[in-house]
């Protein structure tokens, strides 16, 4: 903290005039001197009781100070001039794991993360940004460059099916961020977005933040988790209910102390993202200070406002204010978002992990306010809207997953009561996942959901029911299939029949071997690809067989 024109606190010899006038002022005995005896004055004058403590000249000298101090123009921090470009390079690593695609931040984990990036690519338009992805292995997708609609095009493909080994580790990527970074004559930073770290990890990444470069992490998921989501209304199963994945939030906390990490999760507006920019921001504005091309923030401008005001205060003459019966009642009528995680009830809250500590806050998705939020719940509504049988309605209301996909299955929307019993950990809401699924005729998923129902209460007359009459079902439906593959192979005949000639005219037939597929074939063959294909396709050459040739234009490592 210093100032940047330090004369300029001379100024501040002005309040002291005013304070001595004003005192000068008050003395009635020495402007009386001269006109009216002195032992008579006392017997003259008016007793003034109480002194008031707050007087407009108060206000007048509280304005000089804080002026004097404004003109001086305090400084604390740098700022990068605005003809100067952001070249602090960002290299993003995106897990690519199985828990990634579980569904307890909408849509998933996965698909927030990339909108996230999208965000954060927006944000440094003019900046240079690499994006690898990772799970077992990891792989760069997108080395460093300053056009965001690369990295959208690559980002859009990304899914965790594309990874060639399964798993979480983060340590694979530190080599390749160390080998992008170090191209850059720019300290750098390196943002993990993940569900978790392992903890034999953790040491990698300290080694990593040792350097120069930065390292931050951005945690996706709640403290409840969530079922993996393998396709459209489809989960992974196992035990006959579908898997959870958890998000671990200690890991994260962990790899903040050890690794001198910076770590929030997402929020539903952009106010990750923008710290996430300002974080890696700091970078260049240490880079700026070592070159000298950095210069002082002048943050005199802040205290315009409060001179302002304490110069309405002290303009009237006379006028006198007492701070302690000042009530402010200025009420903002924010439209107060009525918001909480898909499907989680309110007592399920999420982590929100910060570096300073890890403060629990819930992710929320964003609802439109109504005027009926100020006097009931969402579930209250839903209710409402249940017991008259507008189901749909009921449905939009509802938080709570079970009644939320209770009103969805009456409303015969099957595959958002799917979406909603999968959330719940009961034998009721494993049974009413079965009919569910039953109604989607996916028998295989349905018979799982009854076996759980059943594993959770053996005594469930609805659910053996239920279990037995999709057995049945399924039965009949392999059976059927059976028999029509073999009426279709007896009747089968050959569409031509046709015969070598070279045996018969005796000669020998020469047949060109065809050399190995080698990796420059496979490359060249997925730049007609899709991105989704072409990328599966080199981050399994680079697992297997080693590095894939780098595209004509760009760097890779």
């Amino acid at each position: 903290f210093h100032f940047l024109r330090p004369w300029w606190l001379l100024l501040l010899a002005a309040p002291l005039f005013v304070f001595f006038a004003q005192r000068a002022l008050d003395r009635t005995a020495i402007r009386a001197d001269g006109l009216i005896a002195p032992h008579l004055v006392k017997f003259l004058l008016v007793p003034r009781g109480r002194t008031r403590s707050w007087r407009p000249w108060h206000f007048t000298a509280a304005a000089m100070i804080l002026g004097a101090i404004a003109l001086a123009g305090p400084a604390w921090r740098y700022e990068v001039t605005p003809f100067s470009r952001d070249e602090s390079p960002l290299v993003i690593a995106l897990e690519l794991s199985e828990t990634m695609d579980a569904v307890d931040v909408e849509p998933t984990r996965l698909e927030r993360g990339k909108q996230k990036i999208r965000e954060l690519l927006d944000l440094r338009s003019h900046a240079r940004t690499a994006i690898i992805a990772y799970a077992g292995t990891a792989h760069v997708v997108l080395p460093l460059t300053e056009d965001p609609g690369v990295g959208t095009l690559y980002l859009d493909a990304l899914a965790t099916s594309l990874m060639p080994k399964s798993g979480n580790n983060p340590a694979a990527v530190i080599p390749l961020a160390r080998e992008l970074l170090g191209k850059s004559t720019v300290p750098g930073s390196l943002l993990l977005v993940t569900d978790g770290i392992p903890r034999d990890q953790i040491a990698a990444l300290a080694d990593f933040t040792s350097g120069n470069d930065g390292l931050m992490i951005l945690g996706i998921g709640t403290d409840a988790g969530g079922p993996i989501r393998t396709g459209e209304n489809q989960y992974l199963m196992r035990g006959g209910r579908p898997a959870t994945a958890a998000f671990d939030a200690d890991s994260l906390r962990h790899a903040a102390r050890e690794a001198d990490a910076y770590v929030g999760t997402v929020t539903i507006d952009s106010t990750d993202v923008n710290r996430l920019q300002r974080r890696a921001h700091t970078q260049l504005e240490r880079t700026a200070d070592a070159s000298g091309t950095a210069r002082w923030k002048d943050e005199g401008w802040t205290l315009v406002p409060v001179i302002a005001l304490l110069t309405l205060l002290s303009f009237r003459r006379g006028w006198t204010m007492q701070w302690a019966a000042v009530v402010l009642l200025v009420m903002w009528p924010a439209a107060k978002t009525n918001v909480q995680a898909s499907g989680q009830p309110a007592a399920r809250g999420a982590q929100n992990v910060e570096a300073s500590g890890g403060r629990a806050i819930q992710p929320r998705v964003l609802r439109r306010w109504r005027f009926v939020d100020l006097w009931l719940t969402h579930d209250q509504q839903g209710r409402y809207y249940f017991d008259r049988g507008d189901f749909k309605t009921a449905a939009e209301r509802f938080d709570d997953p079970e009644w939320k996909g209770s009103a969805c299955y009456r409303a015969a929307d099957y595959a958002c009561a799917v979406d909603q019993f999968v959330r719940v950990h009961s034998a009721a809401a494993s049974y009413d996942l079965g009919n569910a699924y039953a109604h989607l005729k996916r028998w295989s998923d349905a018979a799982d959901s009854y076996r759980a129902a059943l594993a959770a209460q053996p005594d469930f007359p609805a659910a053996r029911q239920n279990l037995d009459l999709v057995l049945d079902l399924i039965h009949r439906i392999e059976q059927a299939e059976k028999d029509k593959e073999q009426e279709q192979g007896v009747n089968m005949k050959p569409d031509e029949v046709k015969e070598d000639d070279q045996t018969k005219k005796g000669k020998t037939a020469l047949m060109k071997q065809q050399r190995p597929e080698t990796a420059t074939d496979v490359w060249l063959r997925g730049l007609q690809m899709s991105p989704a294909a072409f990328l599966k396709t080199k981050f399994a050459i680079q697992a297997g067989t080693g590095k894939a040739p780098a595209a004509p234009g760009t760097r890779q490592p």
